[in-house]
């Protein structure tokens, strides 16, 4: 899927909101399927996806998109099945959905999805901080239903990730 967490580039034929597939003979790439993705005019440049994850069991794809914060389910043959906005509905602006908003990793077990929340970013030497107000990133998770459709009254916190000190600075990272 495209992202831009490696930094500005070029997303490829099917721009930042793309999903890829190999052609398992050749190795020639085409566009599976492309989620909604809009220029973030103040970092100039486009938000592009978080990650996807395969549901063997009903034969589908879930990916996270950090445009609006959502979870989209996507069939076998690249449909966009529905998608799933586990917290505050998104606000329909271009670019990054805010932090506390952005999903990012995203995995499948017994029918439950789980995902991590976005909530803040601290690395060390950044500045400007306050070390005490930091915020936890999270691991979130939503059920579904025998068809593989999220049941959305399921969403619920799973682990709250912990800070830890390297030379002095508290530390979270998007999980």
């Amino acid at each position: 899927s495209s992202t831009s967490v490696y930094g500005k580039f070029n997303y490829g034929i099917g721009g930042s909101g793309a999903i890829y597939k190999l052609d398992a003979q050749t190795g020639v790439s085409s566009v599976f399927t492309t989620l909604p993705n809009f220029l973030d005019k103040t970092e100039n440049y486009y938000p592009g996806l978080g990650n996807i994850c395969y549901d063997k069991k009903h034969n589908q794809f879930f990916a996270t998109n950090f445009e609006d914060g959502k979870i989209y389910r996507i069939d076998y043959s690249g449909n966009i099945l529905d998608s799933f906005d586990p917290f505050t509905v998104d606000n329909g602006l271009n670019g990054f959905a805010p932090l506390g908003e952005r999903l990012w990793g995203i995995g499948i077990f017994n029918d439950t999805i789980y995902f991590s929340r976005f909530v803040e970013h601290v690395s060390k030497g950044k500045t400007g901080v306050n070390q005490n107000s930091v915020k936890h990133n999270e691991i979130w998770s939503v059920q579904l239903d025998v068809n593989g459709t999220f049941i959305s009254k399921t969403s619920k916190l799973e682990i709250t990730h912990q800070l830890f000190m390297l030379n002095n600075f508290n530390i979270t990272n998007p999980i």
